[in-house]
């Protein structure tokens, strides 16, 4: 199998791949191979250049299941990706061989042909077909080039494009379509966890009034008239008044790594990128949480869950 190919194997930058310098880090490089047969909207059949064909799952998202009413239409856009397609797989090593997931499956960023500048994860996340799911995350030290989030600030980055275009899954029940103010992603690895909201109505949002934040924990303990530092009051943090222009996005920034200077400080009020710092603690739990934004009148405004779909046991 993947094993007996290993003299196909290259260890590239991925400049080769025509992604941007700063984004280079060591890497192995399988191709090209040939996609064989899309399984669903992130998993495919692929050919390997020796011959041999491969399950390769898709890293950093997750598409619909089967029996959601999209998992027809992300099939089908994988489908018209990838099928038939030259791809170049970028594996993580392991002693032996490549990291495998529990089903056998090949874990891999997947380059296609017409699409050699970004994973095709991105697409599908852009167009709100799947979501980012960063699994098995539990290294806080994890940098930026390491395999289960090389490209995860890109996916963010696509996935607040199709949450505030309300594209795919942002058009359903389960992601607040109607709501204006969201949680439209959350990074939950390393020393500095953010969560980003954004305002994807038609009018500035003074974030000094009463939102509230909190995590699973935090609201639990918030219902039962108790108090949490995994919950933050907006009035106090933007304290003196802080507006959210349309379209804007607000980052807020927790964990070990910010810098004690720099807790509590406030950036970009007024544009369309606001930062907050809150504080020294880490909030989001990397198996799975849920982010819970009240609105000033006290009401749930949204909830934002991952991993969106759980995690069979």
């Amino acid at each position: 199998m993947l094993r007996g190919c290993a003299t196909l194997v290259a260890v590239l930058g991925l400049a080769g791949l025509g992604v941007p310098q700063r984004l280079q880090t060591p890497s192995y490089l399988i191709g090209p191979c040939w996609v064989i047969h899309v399984i669903d909207g992130d998993s495919i059949e692929v050919r390997l250049p020796d011959g041999t064909r491969d399950i390769v799952r898709y890293v950093g998202i997750d598409a619909p299941d089967e029996g959601h009413p999209l998992f027809e239409l992300t099939q089908a856009r994988n489908t018209e990706l990838v099928q038939g397609a030259e791809v170049w797989l970028e594996v993580e090593p392991q002693e032996g061989g490549f990291l495998r997931d529990r089903d056998g499956r090949l874990p891999s960023w997947v380059f296609a042909e017409t699409l050699q500048t970004a994973p095709v994860q991105g697409v599908l996340v852009r167009e709100g077909l799947a979501m980012v799911d960063v699994r098995e995350v539990v290294d806080r030290e994890l940098a930026a080039g390491c395999f289960p989030v090389r490209y995860a600030d890109s996916l963010l980055e696509a996935q607040r494009q199709a949450a505030l275009a309300r594209r795919g899954l942002w058009g359903l029940p389960p992601f607040c379509p109607e709501a204006d103010f969201l949680v439209a992603g959350i990074k939950h690895w390393g020393y500095v966890e953010e969560v980003y909201l954004i305002n994807r109505g038609g009018k500035a949002i003074e974030l000094s009034a009463g939102w509230m934040l909190m995590d699973e924990t935090a609201h639990a303990k918030w219902v039962a008239g108790g108090e949490s530092r995994n919950l933050i009051p907006f009035q106090g943090a933007f304290a003196g008044g802080c507006t959210l222009p349309p379209g804007g996005v607000l980052v807020i920034r927790t964990g070990p790594g910010i810098p004690e200077s720099e807790r509590k400080a406030l950036q970009g009020c007024g544009t369309r990128l606001v930062i907050l710092n809150w504080g020294r603690y880490r909030i989001w739990n990397t198996e799975g949480d849920t982010a819970y934004l009240y609105g000033p009148d006290g009401e749930l405004i949204c909830s934002f869950r991952y991993p969106w779909q759980g995690r069979s046991p």
